[in-house]
C-alpha cells in the first residue's frame, strides 16, 4: 500500500510517494472511497493502520465518515458511491508527536490531560549596526531558536490515538472544542460503543380484557361499594385474541477502543404454544402467531405454569379478602379458591368449592358447595344441591334450600336442609326431613326419619330428638266439611224424591204413565183414531211430564256429586295416612340424658326452616304445646315408627 521510503522516511517523502489502494482514488476535492472497489471494512482498516504507522496522516479526515467505513459499512454509502475521506494524506512531523501525551483508559473511557505546549523554532535574526551619527544598517544576519505556543491538532489527535490503541470512538466535537479553546486538564476523549441489549422473545396484550379491574364496585343504584371489585375476573369471548408473540431480536454490536467487535448475546426464544392453556388455541395471521380463546369464559393466568387459560371455571389462587378481590359475585357455572375467605368477605355463585378456610359467607345458586378444610364462624348457604364440609364446622350456619348436608365434624353449629349426615355433632341445632348423625351430644334435633348412633350428654345439656309430627286438623276439618256436603245432597234427593211422589199420585198423570209403558213394551197397538188421541194427550201432559223428568235429572246429579265427594273424601284419608308415614327414630346406643318427643307444626304457622335462628333454636330445645314423650333416659338403646294407620299418639 506504501512504498517502502515513505514507510521509512515519512518527514521528507512527498505524497507523491504513496501508493493508494485501489478503492482509494484522488479528486480534485480531495480523496474518496470507491465503494465498488471496497471489499469489507478490514481492508479499509488495514490501509489506514498502514497510513499512520508509516508516519503519515490523514489532512481534513471526516472521522465520521472513516468509523462508519470501518465498524458499519453497510451503512455508509448515504446514496453515493463515492464516500469523501479527507483532503489529502500528509507526513506527521515528528517533532509534533513529542507533543501527544499518553491516554488513560477507565470503564472503556479514554482520558487525556491537555497541558499548555510550548515549541522551539528556529529563525533568521538580522544584526543592525549604528555608527557614531546614530543610523542603523544591516550588517549581517545570525540564526536563533525561539519558543513559542503551539496547539494541537485534531487530524494529528486522531493519527497519535490510533497508534497508541484507539481506533475507535473518538468525541470530535468534543476534541476540537477542547483543542480550539486551550481547555487545560483531564477530559474524556474516546468512549467505547456497548453492545445493544437483545430482545428476548416475548408476548403482546390483544385485549383489555386480561386486566382486572380492581375499583370499587359501582352498584346498580349509583352507590359505591367499597367491599366489591368492579371485575376481578375478566370474562373472555370465544374467538378474541388474547397474546401476540413478538420476536426475539438480536441487539445491535458494539465496540471497544481499540475496535474489536462487542457481540450482543443471543436472544432467548420460546415455543408460544407452552403458553396456551385450555380453552385457549394458536392462529397465525399475517406471519404472526396468537393466542385466541376458543370459548366463552373466564380468564385463568397461572403463574405457576405461565400459562393463560379460558374456562367456564373460576380458579382463584390469592383467597377472598379487602386486598385481593374483595366480596364476590360471581356469574360463572363453577368457582375453586384456594386461599381463606376473610371473616366479612362473602362468595355468591354456582357450584363453588374451597380449598382453605373459611370465615366468611358462601351462597351459592344451585349445584355443590364443598368445603375441604374448615368452616370457622362463618356461613354455607346453598338453594339447591348439597354441602359438603370435609374438616370442622364451627359455630357456623349451614342451609341448604333442597339438598344434602354432609359433614364430618360439626360443633355450636345450625345445620338445616332436606337431610343432614353428621359424623360428629357436638351442641349443634340441626333441622332436616331426615337425619343421621354418628355421635350426638348435646344437641337439638328437629326431622321426620332419624338416626343417631350414639347419643351422650354434652355440658350438662341432654339430647333432645323432636319427631316432627304432621298438623292433620285441616285434613280432618276438609273431611268434615265434606261430610256435611254429603248429608246436605242426601236432604235434597229426598225432597226432591217427595216431590215426585206427590206428582206421580196424580190420576191423570197414572193412568198417562201406565199407558205410556204399555206403548212402549208394544202391548197396545195403536189405530189412526187413537194415535191422534194419544198425541193429543200427550201434548196435554207434556207440562207434567217435564217437571217429573227434571226431578229425576236432578236426583242423578246429586247422587253423582255423593259419589264424587266420597272419593274426595277417600282421598283425604290417603294423604293423612301418607303425612304420618316413614316417621320413625332410632338410637343405637344412649350413653347420656337423651329425650325424644313428638312435635306438631300447626298449620298455617310459619315453617321451621324460615324461622329466625334464635327462635329455631328455642322451638328445638324448650317444651311446647301438646308434645308427646316418647322416651327419656341415659342408658340402652330406643327405636319407634308412627303407625300410619293411627292418630298421632
Amino acid at each position: 500500500m506504501m512504498t517502502e521510503a515513505a514507510a521509512t522516511a515519512p518527514g521528507t517523502e512527498s505524497r507523491a510517494q504513496l501508493v493508494l489502494p485501489p478503492f482509494l482514488a484522488r479528486r480534485r476535492l480531495g480523496l474518496v472511497v470507491e465503494l465498488s472497489r471496497l471489499n469489507s471494512s478490514a481492508e479499509l482498516i488495514r490501509m489506514v493502520d498502514d497510513v499512520f504507522r508509516a508516519g503519515f496522516l490523514f489532512r481534513g479526515l471526516d472521522y465520521t465518515r472513516l468509523m462508519r467505513l470501518a465498524y458499519h459499512l453497510d451503512e455508509a454509502s448515504d446514496g453515493l458511491l463515492e464516500i469523501p475521506l479527507a483532503t489529502d494524506i500528509e507526513p506527521f512531523p515528528p517533532e509534533r508527536k513529542d507533543w501527544y501525551r499518553g491516554v488513560r483508559i477507565e470503564d472503556d473511557v479514554a482520558w487525556y490531560v491537555f497541558e499548555p505546549l510550548e515549541g522551539e523554532r528556529t529563525m533568521e535574526v538580522p544584526i543592525i549596526a549604528v555608527d557614531g551619527a546614530g543610523n542603523e544598517s544591516v550588517v549581517g544576519a545570525e540564526t536563533r531558536v525561539v519558543s513559542e505556543r503551539v496547539r494541537l491538532d485534531f487530524d494529528e489527535f486522531v493519527a497519535d490515538l490510533w497508534l497508541k490503541g484507539i481506533r475507535y470512538g473518538i468525541d470530535e466535537a468534543a476534541v476540537r472544542a477542547l483543542i480550539a479553546g486551550e481547555h487545560f486538564g483531564r477530559a474524556a476523549v474516546a468512549r467505547a460503543t456497548p453492545a445493544e441489549e437483545s430482545v428476548d422473545g416475548g408476548v403482546e396484550e390483544q385485549t383489555e380484557a386480561l386486566h382486572r379491574d380492581n375499583a370499587p364496585k359501582t352498584l346498580a343504584n349509583g352507590r359505591v361499594d367499597l367491599g366489591q371489585f368492579a371485575n376481578r375476573f375478566p370474562q373472555i369471548a370465544k374467538g378474541t385474541l388474547l397474546l401476540m408473540k413478538t420476536p426475539p431480536r438480536r441487539g445491535r454490536h458494539g465496540h471497544a477502543l481499540d475496535g474489536q467487535l462487542l457481540d450482543a448475546r443471543s436472544p432467548e426464544d420460546f415455543d408460544l404454544a407452552d403458553l396456551a392453556g385450555e380453552g385457549t388455541q394458536i392462529e397465525t395471521h399475517g406471519g404472526r402467531q396468537f393466542i385466541s380463546a376458543t370459548m366463552d369464559g373466564f380468564l385463568t393466568l397461572d403463574a405457576a405454569s405461565n400459562r393463560i387459560s379460558v374456562s367456564e371455571k373460576i380458579v382463584n389462587l390469592e383467597g377472598v379478602n379487602t386486598r385481593t378481590t374483595g366480596s364476590l359475585d360471581l356469574q360463572g357455572k363453577d368457582y375453586e379458591e384456594y386461599g381463606d375467605v376473610q371473616e366479612g368477605r362473602s362468595v355468591q355463585g354456582y357450584n363453588l368449592s374451597f380449598h382453605a378456610d373459611v370465615f366468611g359467607k358462601v351462597v351459592s345458586g344451585g349445584g355443590r358447595v364443598h368445603l375441604e378444610k374448615n368452616l370457622v364462624g362463618g356461613t354455607a348457604l346453598n338453594r339447591d344441591g348439597e354441602i359438603a364440609i370435609d374438616g370442622l364446622a364451627s359455630n357456623a350456619h349451614v342451609q341448604l334450600g333442597r339438598g344434602v348436608i354432609r359433614a364430618k365434624k360439626a360443633e355450636n353449629c345450625l345445620l338445616v336442609a332436606d337431610r343432614v349426615e353428621v359424623q360428629q355433632a357436638f351442641r349443634c341445632t340441626i333441622l332436616a326431613e331426615e337425619v343421621e348423625v354418628g355421635l350426638s351430644e348435646g344437641c337439638s334435633i328437629g326431622g321426620k326419619r332419624i338416626r343417631l348412633g350414639i347419643s351422650t350428654v354434652g355440658l350438662a345439656e341432654e339430647n333432645l330428638v323432636s319427631m316432627l309430627m304432621p298438623d292433620l286438623s285441616g285434613l280432618e276439618k276438609a273431611q268434615a266439611d265434606e261430610q256435611r256436603y254429603i248429608e246436605e245432597c242426601l236432604e235434597m234427593i229426598d225432597q226432591l224424591r217427595k216431590g215426585l211422589r206427590a206428582m206421580t199420585s196424580e190420576p191423570d198423570l197414572q193412568r198417562y204413565l201406565v199407558m205410556a209403558g204399555k206403548i212402549r213394551r208394544k202391548e197396545v197397538d195403536l189405530t189412526p183414531e187413537t194415535h191422534i188421541e194419544w198425541q193429543a194427550q200427550t201434548a196435554r201432559m207434556a207440562p207434567a211430564m217435564k217437571r217429573v223428568n227434571q226431578g229425576r235429572e236432578d236426583i242423578a246429579a246429586l247422587e253423582a256429586e255423593i259419589s264424587t265427594v266420597q272419593l274426595r273424601i277417600a282421598q283425604l284419608e290417603a294423604e293423612k295416612g301418607k303425612a304420618g308415614a316413614d316417621i320413625a327414630c332410632r338410637i343405637g346406643v344412649v350413653n347420656g340424658d337423651t329425650r325424644v318427643r313428638t312435635l306438631v307444626v300447626k298449620l298455617g304457622s310459619t315453617p321451621l326452616a324460615r324461622l329466625p335462628i334464635k327462635d329455631l333454636r328455642d322451638r328445638l330445645r324448650l317444651p311446647c304445646e301438646g308434645e308427646t314423650r316418647l322416651f327419656a333416659g341415659d342408658r340402652g338403646a330406643f327405636e319407634w315408627k308412627k303407625d300410619a294407620a293411627s292418630s298421632p299418639p
